[in-house]
């Protein structure tokens, strides 16, 4: 023990001359007993750590630029990553252990709040010449001195000391009248008052206080800081958790081992025309969710899987789906394990799974006022892969004489043609618009061209045609499979006629949406037979070839009702697709302008009461 207080006492008193004297002994108490040649007295360690990264930032001596990277445990108070992104810098969570007290990055600070204990600063500070070292202490009510709020930063630094100083007491000389103080810097708000100093020097003169005391915390007291969503951005692992903008934990890059669980069940590696899978071991599943803590996250948060590019099937016999549903049916959260999915013809009752069409919306941000349009070509006809049925249209186009009328696309990658089809002049070359040339990359497959304006009808070729043609997921079976293809005629303004499934236009309607039977047959989607629904489709493309374009202007200003109820629909489900994949930040950041967006859509189309 450091000397009884009611023995103690009147020492300090008679030294004591003005209030902030007690400030001063005790800081002079906590110096000598640390080994310290400073201990600056603040009113928390939470701005003791803020007074140093303000000082390494700015004092020319040391100048640490603004967004350094500051690595600290995950395991620590909140407060440390706010000071360290407060002032400039980026905090980097890192998953290790530490006790009684850590380095922030490489700043020379340590974070001692848990601690205090004899020669604690002596015994840790980098002597090398290489940077001054800063300790800060809690004085917190939880904490060994427990006055209930305060701390102290130790230094042998006699810059940081006068700087400090000032910077502690609004720029101004602590013992200094007001009346004539002149003010030497821009300071804050943050130093420890005598009557909290003076509580200090009495518990410090206690039994309480020895050579060693116990820590009041280690990495095991704080919570992991990488699963509050407004620190996983700094995550160093950046895999540990993702949330969507429901705050909902998306499991897809969840790591297993090497791989991700998205890697274990959709990039499946492809050798030929067999499939290898990723081999699968149970350990590094079991492992990879013990380090999740399923049970540390709020009874409310679910845990996603989404499917968001092709149609998945295999949800009941996967066997990566069958161990998850058995990690989570061993934590008694089975119910809490949801799949969102582009197959939109799967059900079960075993699984929680919810259709999605992951692509709906998707370039609704593009959105203009639907009115009526004067056509330079009746047809839109874009087509990248050459798919066999897509070879078939464009034949079929050019066989019939509608390519004149026609705006088309065709294997604009130059990819291989199907067997049985290179003997075909105008498949030979890749054709490309005048206003988008080049390669087409998957980030300009969702643009509204010009020529959507500029023409009638979109001949739509949807990635799904014929039964039995191979595909990667869904080589027998195709399910219905909505793309950008018909969304962006959603956005645009855009009738259209679509080769795809059988009871792809039912699904349609069933989302909401209207198409176009007023205007032509749309029995096509009902038939069986891929072939005699392909003639069926052709069909109706025939009949709006012998169209007058004044007729065609006519009749899309007869349709202008349900293309703008189609692009507020389509609108409205960017918003709700939220929850499968776009993370919390992004969408936060984007949602006040598009709902702006949305807003002035539907007063133009006079069709916010009928939606909202």
């Amino acid at each position: 023990m450091w000397g009884d207080w009611e023995h103690m006492k009147q020492s300090y008193e008679d030294k004591v001359n003005d209030p902030w004297d007690w400030v001063t002994h005790f800081e002079n108490a906590v110096a000598r007993y640390t080994g310290a040649k400073h201990a600056i007295a603040v009113d928390s360690a939470s701005n003791g750590i803020k007074l140093c990264l303000n000082y390494v930032r700015t004092a020319k001596v040391v100048n640490i630029p603004k967004k350094s990277k500051m690595h600290i445990p995950a395991n620590t108070y909140v407060s440390v990553p706010n000071q360290i992104i407060l002032e400039g810098f980026i905090p980097v969570f890192e998953h290790k252990q530490w006790e009684r007290h850590y380095t922030i990055g490489s700043s020379g600070i340590i974070d001692a709040a848990v601690s205090f204990y004899e020669n604690m600063f002596e015994e840790n500070i980098i002597d090398d010449g290489s940077m001054d070292t800063f300790m800060c202490l809690s004085f917190h009510h939880r904490k060994i001195i427990n006055i209930g709020k305060g701390g102290m930063i130790l230094t042998n630094s006699d810059r940081f000391n006068e700087w400090v100083r000032p910077m502690i007491y609004d720029g101004r000389k602590k013992y200094m009248n007001y009346e004539i103080d002149e003010f030497e810097c821009i300071g804050w708000h943050c130093y420890m008052t005598p009557e909290d100093a003076r509580k200090g020097l009495e518990i410090f003169h206690s039994d309480k206080i020895q050579s060693v005391n116990k820590p009041v915390g280690s990495w095991e007291t704080y919570k992991d800081l990488t699963k509050q969503k407004i620190f996983r951005q700094y995550d160093s692992q950046k895999s540990i958790v993702t949330y969507n903008a429901n705050n909902d934990v998306i499991l897809n890059n969840l790591r297993v081992g090497k791989y991700r669980i998205y890697d274990y069940l959709f990039n499946m590696q492809f050798k030929g025309s067999g499939k290898l899978i990723l081999d699968v071991n149970p350990d590094d599943f079991h492992d990879a969710f013990e380090k999740l803590d399923l049970k540390s996250f709020n009874e409310n948060v679910n845990f996603i899987i989404y499917d968001n590019i092709e149609c998945f099937s295999d949800y009941k016999e996967d066997s990566v789906i069958k161990l998850l549903k058995f990690i989570f049916k061993r934590h008694g959260m089975e119910n809490r394990l949801k799949f969102y999915g582009n197959n939109l013809d799967f059900s079960d009752k075993d699984i929680n799974y919810e259709p999605i069409p992951f692509f709906i919306g998707d370039s609704s941000w593009q959105s203009k006022h639907i009115e009526d349009r004067k056509f330079e070509k009746k047809f839109l006809f874009l087509a990248n892969a050459p798919k066999m049925e897509r070879c078939q249209i464009l034949i079929e186009l050019e066989k019939r004489k509608l390519l004149e009328d026609t705006y088309y696309t065709f294997n604009i990658n130059n990819k291989p043609l199907p067997p049985g089809f290179s003997k075909f002049e105008i498949l030979q070359t890749p054709k490309s618009l005048d206003t988008e040339q080049g390669k087409l990359f998957v980030n300009r497959m969702h643009k509204i061209l010009p020529e959507y304006e500029k023409s009638f009808m979109n001949i739509i070729s949807e990635s799904y045609f014929y039964l039995g043609s191979y595909d990667q997921m869904n080589m027998n079976e195709k399910p219905t499979f909505i793309t950008e293809k018909t969304e962006k005629c959603f956005t645009s303004g855009s009738p259209f006629v679509v080769f795809s499934t059988k009871g792809y236009l039912k699904k349609l309607k069933e989302l909401g949406f209207k198409t176009f039977d007023k205007w032509w047959d749309e029995s096509y989607d009902n038939i069986e037979s891929d072939a005699q629904r392909f003639n069926e489709i052709f069909n109706v493309i025939n009949e709006i070839s012998s169209w007058s374009y004044e007729k065609c202007q006519k009749v899309y200003s007869e349709m202008i009702d349900v293309l703008r109820y189609n692009q507020l629909h389509n609108y409205k489900f960017d918003h709700v697709n939220k929850k499968i994949s776009l993370d919390r930040e992004a969408y936060l950041n984007s949602i006040q302008k598009r709902v702006k967006h949305l807003d002035d859509l539907l007063i133009k189309s006079n069709l916010k009461s009928k939606l909202i």
